[in-house]
């Protein structure tokens, strides 16, 4: 399937037509290649020259205007300076501007942003003064429609077999710029000896010493004239196709559209299309826009049905993102064809739509007659007026009634509809998890039989495990190594006795030296010496009475500071106001 080009493969151009050309006039003023003609570095000349001659002494010259006439009416076309409407739609804005500009301009033609009309009026608009008309346009038509960067507009709406686009049509390879033997012959043989025979009387190629440029003239005027009529952009309809898609498909879930949103009219398709591309491109659609990307969708892009004026989509579109998706056979988005369902289906939107329609329009009119009966009512002799008036509000009403039960009707049948094909779309999820839970259930490896050897296997490997690690971490070692607690309950209490000794008896742990402190008076000194010792004093208490509770066990009795016996928990008690309170100095406690 082939893919839509997105919007920065056909150059950069603005994406509001506010900024755009709105005359060929302004873009040629505009574009560099036009603004100084006359200079001897201007690419005119050779651009507006017989391209049909390059293509024999220079062909790298005569593809490098190919292409530069191929980005010029790519721009041109995508701005709709040179669609058959432009003029139309250029006069009928001018005078509507003119005499009404409060009015909106929905009768103005919209201009075809994907067709452009080639004939002998498009050489007289591109005319410059100094440089003249462009003179190979015919091999330019010609050399694009081979790429199939430009299709005629009948072949293209009425053509069944699948254009590939620019893209795939064939890719230049360097060959294409060198010249080859018989060129190079013919510029460095022929054409002299052709020369000498004219000037020489000899030989005349049909009279007149200007012969050999009517015949190339005459050869590209006819080609031309050939190929001249109205030819569709590709690479543009490729854009707005997939503006269309982006805009369509952004909502949808991962199951795809609704099978309703999958339905329309043409005409629907027309409005929905030029919604899509005003909020993207900031323009609107002609009837020929429409119609190209119709059928670009339908037979090129394979995501679209079109029969008897409906056009139906398909429910996703995946593949690689909006607008890649393979068509039938490529593993891609199917569109299933149009039924009979899909009519009926069609029928009762449309006649919802229709009806939906009427009720806006009574509502209108019953708020204009009940204006009227206010203004009837104002004057002195209006009241028979406002009598009558009030008498077709109410029919007006009463009719409004009746056509708003059979909107909700409608509505009701709709959401009916709706809902039937989620249930559709739910059996047939329910259907496929079933083949897939069976296709996976039906693996051998699943075989009750074989989960149980399987599983009896892990078992054992987990038990073998187990023994081993049992093993290497000497939980079966000798008795003899095993440590007896209450020998370590023995040792703590000791430990106990000899702190609670030591501090009786003042005998403490030596203090540890004093930081180094700054170079000061004498007096000064001895004072900070003093007031560290005793706080080197009092965190050493401090440590030792947390040290007694540490080591204390439920089963040990400690004793207090007078000798009598205290359980753990008083002792806890005690240790943890001595570390809350303050301890005094050493001079109040001696």
């Amino acid at each position: 399937m082939a893919k839509p080009e997105s919007e920065g493969e056909s150059g950069s151009r603005p994406s509001s037509s506010s900024s755009a050309p709105r005359t060929l006039e302004q873009y040629l003023a505009s574009h560099p290649w036009f603004e100084d003609a006359t200079s001897s570095r201007s690419p005119l000349p050779s651009l507006y020259s017989d391209l049909s001659r390059q293509r024999r002494s220079n062909p790298s010259g005569y593809w490098a205007n190919i292409e530069a006439w191929r980005d010029i009416l790519s721009d041109v076309t995508w701005y709709g300076l040179l669609s058959p409407s432009t003029a139309t739609a250029t006069a009928a804005s001018t005078a509507n501007t003119a005499l009404n500009q409060d009015k909106p301009r929905d009768n103005v033609d919209v201009p075809d942003r994907t067709t452009v009309k080639l004939d002998e009026s498009v050489k007289v608009r591109f005319t410059v003064d100094g440089v003249g008309r462009p003179l190979g346009l015919g091999s330019v038509v010609q050399e694009l429609s081979k790429q199939e960067f430009l299709v005629p507009l009948n072949q293209f709406l009425q053509s069944s077999t699948r254009i590939q686009g620019p893209d795939r049509a064939g890719v230049r390879g360097l060959r294409a710029y060198l010249p080859s033997p018989a060129t190079v012959a013919s510029g460095l043989v022929v054409t002299p000896l052709k020369w000498a025979l004219g000037a020489s009387g000899i030989w005349t190629f049909g009279g007149g010493s200007n012969d050999d440029d009517d015949e190339y003239s005459s050869e590209s005027e006819t080609l031309f004239r050939k190929l001249h009529g109205n030819w569709v952009v590709y690479r543009h309809v490729s854009k707005l196709a997939t503006a269309f898609l982006e805009h369509q498909y952004e909502s949808a879930s991962l199951v795809g559209l609704d099978p309703m949103e999958c339905l329309m009219t043409t005409g629907e398709f027309g409005q929905r299309l030029d919604e899509a591309v005003r909020a993207k491109f900031g323009f609107g659609v002609s009837a020929v826009d429409r119609s190209v990307v119709l059928r670009h969708l339908v037979r090129d892009v394979g995501v679209a049905a079109s029969r008897d004026g409906i056009v139906k989509l398909a429910r996703s579109v995946y593949g690689g993102g909006v607008g890649v998706a393979g068509g039938e056979g490529e593993g891609g988005a199917v569109v299933e064809p149009i039924n009979d369902q899909d009519k009926a289906l069609v029928t009762v939107q449309s006649t919802h739509r229709q009806m939906q329609r009427q009720l806006e329009s009574l509502d209108a009119q019953i708020e204009t007659y009940t204006i009227r009966i206010k203004k009837y009512l104002a004057s002195p002799n209006g009241k028979n007026q406002a009598l009558a008036t009030l008498r077709t509000r109410k029919n007006l009403e009463q009719l409004r009634d009746k056509r708003a039960d059979s909107v909700c009707t409608l509505e009701a049948t709709l959401i009916k509809i709706q809902q039937a094909s989620s249930d559709v779309d739910m059996v047939r999820s329910y259907q496929l998890s079933t083949q897939v839970l069976r296709g996976i259930l039906n693996n051998p490896d699943l075989h009750l039989e074989n989960v149980d050897r399987t599983v009896q296997r892990l078992n054992d490997a987990i038990d073998l495990q187990t023994d081993v690690h049992d093993a290497i971490t000497g939980v079966h070692a000798p008795s003899d190594l095993e440590i007896d607690d209450a020998e370590i309950q023995k040792e703590l209490a000791a430990l106990v006795d000899q702190h609670a000794d030591q501090k009786e008896h003042g005998h403490l742990p030596a203090l540890p030296e004093p930081h180094p402190v700054q170079q000061g008076p004498v007096e000064d000194q001895s004072q900070e010496q003093e007031r560290n010792q005793v706080s080197q004093q009092q965190d050493l208490e401090r440590r030792l009475a947390r040290l007694k509770l540490v080591h204390t066990t439920p089963t040990t009795p400690l004793e207090n500071a007078d000798g009598h016996n205290v359980d753990a928990a008083q002792s806890q008690s005690q240790s943890q106001s001595q570390s809350q309170s303050s301890p005094k100095p050493v001079a109040e406690q001696s």
